[in-house]
């Protein structure tokens, strides 16, 4: 769901007109709420919302602002989708716990394309609206990864398309992963062989 501000608001990490505002948005800004609510020491309702473009959460008094429907996303650029693609593959196999199971930006572009030649396109649940028709549960998969790369992301952020790219690595990774493992024949059959170990 999203929201549209009434008001000139303070966007504060806690819900409560007490506790330091980090952040300030003004009249009519829309943001995706995470679902999230809380009551303050009034008793008054607060939402957790992202704040554009997504990276960071914060609480509002829910009387600032007004329920609409979500906006819709403008069109992925190809370009800038193919750079993200190459970046995640940099940072991804930098990360020490990826090796011998690395990423591959051409893998990834590939999956964009055979599953909506490269748009944005809408998914119902349980996929995810997007250019890989990611499942919810591989989002929260590479949140629970403990790789690098998934400290950074708020369990809402795959309603953009690039933050997905990660996800769409990370199912790369692991999938490569069971697959060696279960293409690898078992000790016993190793010596019988004459596989090496």
């Amino acid at each position: 769901m999203a929201y549209k501000l009434q008001r000139l608001t303070s966007i504060r990490a806690t819900p409560s007109k007490t506790a330091d505002p980090f952040d300030v948005l003004g009249t009519g800004v829309v943001m995706f709420g995470t679902g999230k609510t809380a009551s303050d020491e009034d008793g008054k309702p607060w939402i957790n919302i992202l704040i554009p473009p997504g990276v960071l959460d914060g609480w509002i008094p829910l009387g600032n602002a007004s329920e609409v429907a979500d906006p819709v996303l403008p069109p992925m650029d190809p370009e800038s989708f193919v750079r993200q693609c190459t970046l995640v593959d940099r940072s991804m196999n930098s990360d020490p716990a990826i090796a011998p199971w690395f990423v591959t930006a051409d893998f990834i572009i590939a999956r964009a394309l055979f599953e909506t030649g490269m748009t944005v396109t809408h998914f119902d649940a349980p996929r995810v609206t997007g250019p890989f028709g990611l499942l919810q549960t591989e989002w929260d998969d590479f949140r629970a990864s403990g790789l690098v790369a998934a400290a950074d992301f708020q369990p809402h952020d795959f309603i953009y398309p690039m933050p997905q790219v990660y996800a769409a690595a990370c199912r790369m990774h692991t999938d490569g992963k069971a697959f060696s493992t279960f293409m690898s024949p078992p000790p016993s059959s190793r010596r019988q062989t004459g596989i090496c170990a």
